[in-house]
């Protein structure tokens, strides 16, 4: 917990001045969604992880995370390619993964769809203009992931929620997998 302690700490934004956030009507199209409202149509699921995979970009400017329906994809910064990616939509394995193993059966899946390819109930990948969201339920578990880029650092977030809908105590274990490379494409 104390290596995460500071982004437990929420700050506002340094580089925005107070009173900046500006009526932005004169950039707008006619009869199109205006740019200040929240545009509920932006909102994609999918209830299947399983190719055609369908993908949502996020991105601060400087950091950007393509990830897609199954929850495979991949990080850049800068330009520089920070977990690998493959041009093969065969393989769909490229990304930061998180895999659950409960402890006592030794029976494991993975957060999103990919790479356990674990069936899941009630699958739902929620992309959104901010964020991208996994969720579902998988032994009794309720499993939430949450991806997000932060606006103002160059890092990538993920809330990880579980719920255990059981009568029984459950020990998992969560292991992190990314195939980093830190070089250009």
């Amino acid at each position: 917990m104390k290596a995460f302690e500071l982004l437990l700490q929420e700050r506002a934004p340094h580089n925005v001045a107070a009173g900046a956030i500006t009526d932005n009507s004169r950039y707008e199209i006619k009869n199109l969604h205006a740019l200040n409202e929240y545009n509920p149509h932006a909102d994609r699921i999918y209830t299947t992880g399983t190719l055609p995979a369908q993908v949502n970009l996020l991105s601060n400017s400087r950091y950007q995370l393509m990830i897609n329906s199954s929850g495979a994809g991949y990080s850049r910064w800068n330009n520089i390619a920070v977990t690998r990616w493959r041009q093969d939509l065969t393989s769909d394995t490229g990304g930061l993964f998180i895999y659950l193993r409960d402890v006592n059966t030794g029976h494991y899946w993975s957060a999103g769809y990919q790479p356990a390819c674990v069936p899941l109930r009630d699958y739902e990948a929620r992309f959104t203009q901010a964020y991208a969201e996994f969720r579902y339920r998988h032994t009794e578990l309720d499993v939430v992931n949450t991806i997000c880029i932060s606006p103002e650092d160059d890092i990538e977030l993920r809330c990880f929620k579980i719920t255990n809908h059981s009568h029984k105590k459950r020990t998992l274990e969560l292991t992190t997998y990314a195939e980093v490379v830190i070089t250009r494409q």
